[in-house]
């Protein structure tokens, strides 16, 4: 077994392969917006990112004076296959938009699920609880 592992260390695709397999952090930014929860707050800047194979939305908060960002929430949509979908005639993959036209926007974010079914999920922060969730997916 430790001649084993010592192969695998010493040569580099058999090194880069077993890391790939064990700790593979590979992300990919699908899409990105940027805006106001709600009218005078801090702006958030919303990630949707493919890793290890499933679609997640980071969830960030922006220091207007600073530009740094600070990480507030990653959701799972255990979905694996990117969408997009047409909104006020623009072909996208991520939206940041008010629909229940209450003060706060929610975040649309279309997928395909495992029968290449278009589903659109709903992201709203939920005051009570202080954080984002997943409303639905139609």
């Amino acid at each position: 077994m430790a001649l084993s592992m010592a192969v695998v260390l010493a040569v580099p695709n058999f090194k880069k392969k077993f890391k790939e397999y064990f700790v593979s952090e590979h992300r990919t930014i699908l899409g990105k917006v940027v805006g106001s929860l709600s009218p005078g707050s801090e702006p958030y800047v919303i990630l949707k990112i493919k890793q290890k194979e499933n679609i997640f939305v980071e969830i960030y908060k922006e220091d207007p004076k600073t530009e740094t960002l600070q990480f507030l929430q990653k959701l799972d949509l255990g979905q694996k296959k990117e969408g997009h979908f047409t909104f006020k005639g623009e072909a996208t993959n991520l939206v940041f938009t008010n629909i229940d036209n209450d003060e706060n926007l929610e975040i649309l974010v279309p997928v395909f699920d495992s029968e290449m079914t278009a589903r659109l999920y709903t992201v709203k922060y939920n005051e009570s609880i202080m954080q984002f969730e997943v409303l639905n997916s139609n």
